[in-house]
């Protein structure tokens, strides 16, 4: 974290790269989403988002 930023962080499991795809494409094409969540975290952030693929290590509970 940074001093004087905002952040939001999503945390979520899906059980194979393609269902993920399908969550992503399924919330963007919903009118709530298109229409009023996504253009509201367009008009407020100030940069570009990020998203960051996380793998369970060996040890982790996940794997």
């Amino acid at each position: 974290m940074r001093t004087g930023e905002y952040v939001a962080v999503l945390f979520a499991s899906y059980p194979d790269e393609r269902a993920h795809r399908r969550h992503l494409a399924a919330f963007q094409a919903h009118p709530l989403a298109r229409d009023e969540i996504l253009p509201g975290i367009e008009r407020a952030q100030t940069a570009a988002p990020r998203t960051l693929r996380l793998a369970p290590t060996g040890r982790s509970l996940l794997s």
